[in-house]
């Protein structure tokens, strides 16, 4: 970890692949000294999240994220823009984990 807070793994090799899930999950992020406000993820890869709220982050801002059937996240925010902002996860997240929609029965 770097004294900004940016992993020392941010930058990627060449043979890795940063694919994108889309998806719609439910999240809780948790900011510093502040209670935790329900989002919705947008789109995952093995190395952040898109959230989908209008709550206000700044760039540079370790916060934590709660993952419905994924886990607990920490991580720093990337980018931000109208109601949506990116979030670059320390860890790995295991994309074989997200939840299937079900099926609903006629």
């Amino acid at each position: 970890m770097r004294k900004d807070g940016v992993p020392d793994h941010d930058r990627y090799s060449e043979d890795e692949s940063d694919n994108r899930v889309g998806a719609r999950i439910a999240a809780i992020v948790h900011q510093q000294d502040r209670p935790g406000v329900a989002v919705l993820i947008g789109n995952l890869s093995r190395y952040g999240v898109k959230v989908e709220s209008n709550l206000q982050v700044e760039i540079g801002e370790v916060i934590k994220l709660s993952i419905e059937g994924l886990g607990v996240f920490e991580g720093v925010v990337r980018w931000s823009g109208e109601n949506q902002f990116g979030v670059h996860s320390f860890d790995t997240i295991d994309l074989n984990l997200i939840p299937r929609p079900k099926l609903l029965r006629k």
